[in-house]
């Protein structure tokens, strides 16, 4: 969660939640002509979905129920597995674990510049040492490595070389693309895939807050 606001007096913990899931969008647009409408419907797969939660707290600061703000929620759609450059990907993924409890001011891309060749850091969140093993380039094919309670995924950067140019002279760069080594959401949605390592080992655990 980011954005968090507690208050103890009131008995209540409010932020915005940040998850992975299937999305079905359904609506109605006017068609080419603007003589009638029609319905529309777009699932999305893993898309990123930022939502309001209220926790309800008793006198002890223990949650005894939420409220989700479903009318706000925001959808992405997934974000792109092709970069132009490699460090663009590896920003991506950093700047989406500073919404983890506990990470939110690592200054994560400075500890893998100022180190050329293969980088080892770990980190303390809320619920466990995250530890990170980076190999490769920044700006180039990487492999980032996350070990968090035992369990390990590893997050790709591979150079595609599909680079070309056409009949004109025109030149298409070659891309960047970012894979995941994790399964479901996770897999489909790999910039995500080191959080929701973190925090889906950490659902449902007792949550208790404190001054």
């Amino acid at each position: 969660m980011s954005g968090l606001a507690f208050d103890r007096s009131a008995g209540y913990l409010a932020g915005v939640a940040h998850l992975l899931a299937d999305v079905t969008i359904a609506g109605v647009v006017q068609d080419s002509l603007g003589d009638r409408s029609v319905p529309r419907e777009l699932e999305i797969s893993a898309a990123s979905v930022s939502v309001g939660v209220s926790f309800i707290l008793d006198a002890g600061g223990r949650p005894t129920g939420f409220v989700v703000d479903a009318g706000e929620a925001i959808a992405h759609l997934p974000d792109p597995e092709e970069y132009e450059d490699a460090d663009d990907a590896l920003r991506e993924v950093l700047d989406l674990l500073t919404f983890v409890p506990g990470l939110e001011g690592f200054e994560w891309l400075e500890v893998f510049e100022r180190t050329p060749g293969d980088v080892e850091t770990s980190v303390d969140t809320q619920r466990g040492t995250l530890h990170l093993t980076f190999t490769g380039s920044v700006y180039d094919a990487w492999e980032l490595t996350a070990t968090f309670r035992q369990q390990e995924i590893k997050v790709v950067c591979e150079f595609m070389n599909d680079g070309y140019s056409d009949s004109e002279g025109s030149e298409v760069p070659s891309h960047f693309r970012l894979m995941s080594s994790a399964e479901g959401h996770a897999q489909r949605n790999p910039a995500w895939a080191i959080n929701d390592l973190i925090l889906s080992q950490v659902v449902g655990s007792n949550t208790v807050v404190q001054n």
